[in-house]
This record gives structure tokens, sequence and C-alpha cells, in this order.
């Protein structure tokens, strides 16, 4: 599993952990199931420097994600 492949959720889950943000960490996780909360801890395990490309990921998804909107 790495980075890439996760979605918007799995990275703003994962993101939240890294920056000791309880409140969204906790949200995020009620929306993901218990599998895609590990491979998310196993996408990080594979990264040695998870927070830029997960910063950079969330902002090309949510792009995406507001073009795709933007078409319909």
């Amino acid at each position: 599993m790495h980075l890439r492949n996760l979605n918007l959720l799995q990275l703003e889950f994962a993101q939240a952990g890294m920056n000791a943000d309880v409140n969204a960490w906790r949200q995020a996780e009620q929306q993901l199931s218990l599998q895609d909360q590990i491979n998310c801890v196993l996408a990080l395990a594979h990264e040695p420097e998870p927070k830029p490309v997960i910063q950079r990921l969330i902002v090309a998804k949510r792009l995406s994600n507001r073009h795709k909107l933007a078409r319909q």
C-alpha cells in the first residue's frame, strides 16, 4: 500500500494523526473501516517523509474532486 493509493478521507485521517488533531482524526476514524485505517498506517510506514507527500496528495485530490463537480 502506498500513499498515492489512498482516497481523500484516508489521507485526511493520516494527516490528522500526524498533526495530533484529535477532533479531525476521530471524525475521519468514524467514517473509515478498520481495514481502511490499517491501510493508512501501512502506507505511512512505506514513506520515509510522509507529511509533505500527504499534503500534496490532499491538494491534488481536492482539486480533482472540484474539476469532477464542475464537469457535472
